[in-house]
């Protein structure tokens, strides 16, 4: 029975290293974060170029999403709100917690900063990087701030979390959580168009309309497109068929 489980384990290591070597060509989406410090410095950019440094003080969220950041700015005596109307883009830092229970976070990986407006000093030092989007919600459409899971290859196809997604089915063994856990469902966005909530099951349905206008992308596909390499559809997409 030691044997059988020792062999069994082997197994697993050897099928995870695989995977691992296969996706390390491209960069990974980076994880998502759900709670923020308190205490650090957090950097806000509004629409009209206002810039506002200072301590998070909440985060008001609908279904996981965030509509409203509460702020108190450095010096400031009171705490102000801003809505994602008004808000361009955000860098947070996770707390601690957060931290602490990501495994295998790309923050410390970053290969490529695109020429999009993307803080790469901020990403080094590991804040969290949200932007203000209009966003299809079921049958209405809003503006929510997003995290954004690609800012180390973004481009014309934008990868927001969603927190409201489900995951796969992960491998583990002896309690350690050795792959899958992948996410179900992204928000994604492309050029100026509003995002939308991408499904793992519409995955095949949506390909063409995301990728089918990059020969890069197409020639990549192993037999047929799949929503485990999402990530590096992305990123061929953003690196080989920007405008």
């Amino acid at each position: 029975m030691r044997k059988t489980t020792s062999i069994l384990f082997l197994f697993v290591i050897l099928a995870t290293a695989t995977i691992a070597q296969k996706k390390e060509k491209y960069p990974a989406f980076i994880p998502s974060f759900n709670s923020f410090s308190h205490k650090k410095i957090s950097y806000v950019t509004l629409k009209d170029g206002t810039k506002i440094e200072g301590e998070i003080d909440d985060l008001d969220r609908k279904k996981g999403l965030i509509e409203e950041i509460e702020i108190k700015p450095t010096g400031a005596k009171k705490k102000m709100t801003i809505d994602p109307v008004q808000l361009q883009d955000a860098y947070l830092t996770p707390s601690a917690l957060s931290k602490m229970a990501t495994i295998n976070s790309e923050l410390g990986r970053i290969q490529k900063i695109s020429k999009y407006d993307v803080n790469k000093d901020l990403v080094e030092k590991g804040y969290v990087y949200f932007e203000s989007s209009l966003t299809q919600i079921k049958k209405k459409e809003d503006y929510v701030i997003l995290q954004l899971l690609n800012p180390t290859f973004t481009g014309r196809i934008r990868v927001f979390d969603d927190p409201m997604a489900q995951e796969s089915a992960s491998v583990g063994f002896g309690g350690l959580t050795l792959a899958g856990g992948d996410s179900k469902s992204y928000y994604i966005k492309k050029d100026d168009q509003k995002a939308y909530r991408l499904k793992r099951a519409d995955f095949k349905e949506d390909f063409p309309k995301l990728f089918g206008d990059c020969p890069a992308v197409l020639k990549a596909i192993e037999g047929e497109a799949k929503w485990l390499d999402l990530n590096k559809y992305v990123y061929i997409y953003n690196d080989s068929c920007s405008k």
